[in-house]
């Protein structure tokens, strides 16, 4: 997998578009036999997608990898580090995608199941507030979380303030 996805890469960096659609297509095949469609595989493709901006396939990725270590791991990965940052790297595809609501919505799942490091924490909170600061549509964003918010009666501290600061 690590040389298909340096060759993704590089086709990505010498603007071959075909030639990167074709081999994460065929490589998409190829590890979904039996027995090598495994986390790091998928995870390892999603990375490669998100770094080059492929950020529709790199979404579908993120969500195949996320429930693998919630079924897996104790206390369903959280503490970890592994979902927190497959969900802050699938918040980035979304926020690059325009997908406001679904980007809040992974980066706070970051920020849930954050590691046990003070600096992978800041690293999910960062991305909630980049996710923000990204967003075309923070008005309306922030119109459906004051709906939301009044229907529910429960609101996001947290978002709040990272919208503050955006």
């Amino acid at each position: 997998i690590s040389h298909r996805v340096i060759l993704i890469t590089a086709y990505h960096h010498s603007e071959r578009p075909q030639q990167w659609d074709q081999l994460l297509a065929d490589t998409d095949a190829h590890f979904r036999k039996p027995g090598f469609w495994t986390e790091s595989n998928i995870a390892a493709l999603a990375q490669c997608c998100v770094d080059n901006q492929l950020d529709e396939q790199a979404i579908g990725y993120y969500g195949e990898a996320i429930p693998l270590p919630q079924r897996t791991q104790p206390y369903r990965g959280i503490g970890t580090r592994t979902p927190s940052h497959y969900y802050r790297h699938q918040a980035r595809a979304y926020s690059r995608l325009g997908r406001t609501q679904e980007a809040v919505d992974a980066a706070s799942a970051a920020v849930i199941s954050w590691g046990p490091s003070h600096s992978s924490r800041q690293e999910d909170v960062t991305e909630l507030r980049q996710v923000l600061e990204r967003a075309a549509d923070l008005d309306q964003f922030t119109t459906s979380l004051d709906a939301k918010s009044e229907s529910t009666g429960q609101d996001s501290p947290l978002i709040r303030k990272q919208l503050g600061f955006a």
